[in-house]
């Protein structure tokens, strides 16, 4: 249980840092997709300035999805408590009749 209760926990932390944290993202991301298009257009061949760019918002997106990958696994891990619950509450026939369907 202490492991649902940690995935939940940093879940909720998730949640807040990509509020926080997401409008940022996003503008970067933004900024990188204008900087490409723009030095696409003034010089194709740089190709070293093209790769980092690339790279700057591959790093920007990843950190955005793994917050969101964050907040899911907490959002699972509170529907598995909430079953959990269900199931504790229910009586013993109850029980062993859910504990058979899975």
């Amino acid at each position: 249980m202490t492991d649902t209760f940690e995935r939940i926990e940093r879940g909720i932390q998730a949640k807040h840092e990509l509020t926080l944290l997401g409008p940022a993202i996003e503008s970067l991301v933004a900024f990188f997709q204008a900087q490409h298009r723009e030095l696409a257009r003034k010089n194709p061949g740089a190709v070293q300035q093209t790769a980092n760019l690339n790279i700057a918002m591959n790093i920007a997106e990843n950190v955005r999805d793994y917050l969101k990958a964050i907040v899911a696994d907490g959002d699972l891990a509170h529907e598995d408590l909430k079953r959990v619950r269900q199931i504790q509450d229910m009586s013993p026939e109850k029980r062993r009749h859910a504990e058979l369907l899975g």
